[in-house]
């Protein structure tokens, strides 16, 4: 045997053995790690072997710390060797780039430390609590390494008891630190080049019993983290249904176990996939046309105002319509003030807020109008057509659109860790209904066997095979590459496998997510207040399903193609999601989602969404980035160019997220800015109300003591008197709808509530804004005549400088009027 074939054999015993010394670490993964031994002899090249083994191992250990944090490592030494592990990955790999995340992986990587050495442990925690913060300090604005300050300074103290903490658990022998620490090392080194992604083959057999054990590893500690939460599931995969449990209790006063059968949940925005496919239903049968103007459709005293081009049925189940719904007039306090859908348009029809066919733009308004057409054609409400059309045909005899439900199914609405749903909603196609697991997977079943469902009575058909394949083909995508949208549906990526999904969000939390090509069905519905939870449980269970029992050719993690830094400085600037409508005072809420794009100086691209974490992105192709870290992992970014071939837009689409387009801004266009002048204006009335307040107080002081104050010439009074005023008001207008708002929160008519508060401080604003006007002359005149010191007049022409620049912003944002 030559040198070279020995290297190589060495080569590949290395390969094996790390995989097999990371799988040991846990041992659920033992098979998993076996699968990828068996993987290792079918990569070319020795180099490319030993990379994609470090690939392997890596993602490995970084499970063993996920599963660590989430509480499914029982034994401690295990416990804190995955928090080790945790904590070099939160540094080496970056999974979250929140600052409360990694202070999290440095406290408990000092612990680690203290578990690790007992006897060193002042040393060791000190020392990492000195020296990790100085290497983030280096590297904060390099590659993925992109920190605030405060990330240095905060972690000490509680790193340092943490590792005095750590020291009273029993040392780990040295083997299960060392190969850790060499794996983590060599991965380190690997993750930051161009590794190839590891191949990752189904580590599980699907069966019911794996299964099981699966869901309730990913589900119990949720159940045990939040007071009594109600949660069911269900699976379907063919013709039946493969694996269906509840969680918790329905109900927390009688203790009820929730059964998918039984138990009902609001399904809230998966309702607009039964409307969708009643609009399909006509359309299969001729009496509605995707492509036809809905104006055709709809009465006169309903109809969209005209445009440049119609708006079609197609555009509103795809939610490309465009059309601006009207401000919180979707819920009324009680179900004994709704109206029918008729007389809801007449009184709030559609508006035109951006060109129809143009983007993605989430639509309740646009859905409930398909749902309202529905009406119109089929004749009756839409509450009547799916009880006939669909419920009745699949079998959902615990389904239903009306609201409060009967009586019978309102006794068995989960309200275990929610309580009852608080209002009603006026545009109940969007999201009104109610359902248990077990109708979900019968309409899932139609969805995934062509529109047919066989159960022990015969088969029902709602949809034709052809119509079917129709509603799930892709309708609109901001770029070939990224997951679009179809006809109600929205379309997801999880490392290869393509899916269809929708997401629900009121009183109860839900995921619908169709695996077609696999015939594979889940709903999952949960009754937490803490939805941003449940969106991280969703896409766990999701994400962790299609791996665990498919597997995919592209799972593990992208290699890292850093673009050349003038390359990235293309993509760089402030985008915005167009998200809210153009037409009413949503508009407002466009001031706090600047979204910036950062090129590196490595050729590297990071996102910072505001309230959200910041996304590292790694190129996978042309203009097409992918998120290599963190909860976001395996979302998708985009980048198109305008007509004269610079970047305007951005889109997004994540694993169980829907998709989200961005417009980039220009400099004078930006939130942030528009935002800071509006705050400096607020302040400037402010310290002149303020002013006013003591001027006035010490006016009446004077007075009750007999004093006689300065009195000022008829102009300088009246000059001075319009300031505070306006300032007064402008003042007052947020305090007020605070203070109404605040008032009453959780209270049914909250949202009335809101509208009142709203239009108290509109018409204090409007009269502000009025009143404003006048201090412009009013400034020209003390320039003139030279009154009042020149700080005094400085300080006032800086007042109406700030009213008139205010002007122009607050009616860009629709806050001068009522636009409701």
């Amino acid at each position: 045997m030559t040198t070279a074939n020995r290297l190589n054999a060495a080569i590949d015993r290395l390969s094996v053995w790390l995989i097999r010394e990371a799988a040991a670490v846990l041992p659920t993964h033992r098979e998993w790690g076996k699968a990828l031994e068996a993987e290792v002899p079918a990569v070319e090249g020795s180099a490319a072997r030993l990379r994609f083994a470090v690939a392997c191992s890596f993602a490995l250990l970084r499970t063993a710390a996920l599963n660590a944090c989430r509480g499914r490592i029982a034994d401690p030494a295990s416990t804190s060797l995955a928090f080790a592990l945790g904590c070099v990955t939160a540094i080496v790999d970056l999974q979250s780039g929140s600052r409360s995340a990694l202070r999290l992986m440095l406290g408990v990587g000092c612990f680690a430390l203290g578990v690790m050495t007992p006897r060193a442990a002042w040393r060791w925690g000190v020392w990492a609590t000195l020296g990790l913060p100085v290497v983030i300090a280096i590297t904060r604005d390099h590659g993925p390494y992109t920190y605030d300050r405060a990330d240095v300074w905060l972690p000490l103290l509680p790193c340092i008891a943490l590792a005095l903490l750590g020291a009273s658990i029993r040392r780990l022998s040295s083997r299960r630190i060392l190969m850790p620490a060499l794996l983590l090392g060599l991965a380190s080194v690997t993750s930051s080049a161009d590794a190839q992604a590891a191949v990752r083959p189904a580590s599980h057999a699907l069966t019911r019993q794996d299964l099981a054990a699966f869901a309730d590893s990913i589900f119990a500690s949720y159940m045990r983290r939040y007071a009594e939460p109600s949660l069911a599931l269900i699976v379907v995969h063919g013709d039946s249904v493969f694996f269906q449990r509840g969680y918790g209790f329905e109900d927390a006063r009688s203790r009820r176990p929730v059964d998918p059968d039984s138990t009902l949940f609001n399904i809230a925005s998966i309702s607009k996939l039964i409307t969708a496919t009643a609009a399909m239903q006509l359309v299969e049968r001729g009496k509605l046309e995707l492509d036809r103007d809905v104006n055709s459709y709809l009465p006169e005293d309903r109809r969209i105002e005209p445009g440049a081009r119609p708006i079609t049925l197609r555009q509103l189940l795809s939610h490309t319509s465009g059309l601006d719904g009207p401000f919180m007039r979707d819920v009324v306090a009680r179900p004994e003030l709704l109206v029918p859908l008729a007389t809801y348009f007449a009184m709030y029809p559609a508006r035109r807020g951006r060109p129809p066919g143009g983007e993605i733009r989430y639509s309740n308004h646009g859905m409930a109008l398909a749902g309202h057409i529905v009406e119109l054609v089929a004749g009756g409400s839409l509450a009547g057509y799916a009880d006939s059309s669909i419920f009745g045909a699949l079998g959902m005899r615990r389904s239903t659109f009306v609201q409060p439900p009967p009586p019978a199914l309102a006794a068995r609405v989960a309200t275990a860790g929610s309580g009852p749903v608080p209002n009603a909603l006026l545009p109940y196609p969007a999201g009104s209904m109610v359902s248990t697991a077990a109708d979900m997977g019968r309409f899932m079943h139609a969805h995934l066997n062509g529109g047919l469902v066989h159960s022990r009575t015969g088969s029902a058909r709602i949809l034709a095979d052809s119509t079917v394949r129709r509603m799930h083909a892709r309708q609109w995508s901001a770029e070939p590459r990224l997951s679009g949208v179809a006809l109600g549906f929205f379309e997801s990526d999880l490392g290869g496998e393509q899916g269809l999904f929708h997401t629900g969000a009121r009183t109860h939390f839900s995921l619908l997510y169709l695996l077609p090509e696999r015939r594979v069905g889940i709903f999952l519905v949960h009754s937490m207040r803490q939805g941003g939870e449940f969106r991280t449980l969703r896409t766990d269970f999701v994400r962790g399903f299609a791996h665990r029992y498919f597997g995919n050719a592209t799972v593990a993690r992208a290699g890292r193609r850093p673009l050349h830094p003038h390359s990235a400085a293309r993509f760089a600037g402030v985008y915005r999601p167009i998200l809210f409508a153009s037409t009413t005072i949503e508009r407002a809420a466009r001031l706090g989602t600047d979204t910036r794009v950062t090129a590196h100086d490595d050729g590297s691209l990071s996102i910072a969404i505001p309230g959200g974490p910041r996304l590292q992105l790694v190129e996978i192709d042309s203009g097409l980035f992918r998120v290599s870290y963190g909860t976001e992992q395996g979302t998708t970014v985009a980048f198109t160019t305008d007509g004269d071939g610079s970047v305007g837009r951005m889109a997004l689409a994540g694993n169980t997220q829907d998709p989200v387009s961005f417009e980039r801004l220009a400099w004078y266009e930006r939130g942030k800015l528009h935002a800071s002048l509006l705050a400096g204006a607020f302040l400037l009335f402010l310290s002149c109300a303020v002013t006013g307040v003591v001027r006035l107080a010490t006016f009446l002081i004077h007075r009750w003591r007999g004093r006689q104050d300065p009195v000022e010439p008829p102009p300088q009074r009246w000059a001075w008197r319009a300031a505070v005023l306006t300032s007064a008001l402008v003042v007052l207008a947020p305090i007020s709808v605070a203070a109404i708002v605040l008032t009453h929160t959780g209270d049914d008519t909250a949202a009335d509530n809101l509208r009142f508060g709203l239009t108290v401080g509109l018409t204090l604003l409007l009269v502000g804004a009025t009143l404003g006007a006048t201090l412009v002359p009013f400034a020209i005149h003390a320039q003139r005549r030279r009154y009042w010191s020149p700080a005094r007049r400085a300080y006032y022409l800086m007042l109406a400088i700030a009213g008139m620049l205010s002007l122009p912003l607050l009616g860009y944002y629709n806050l001068l009027g009522y636009r409701f």
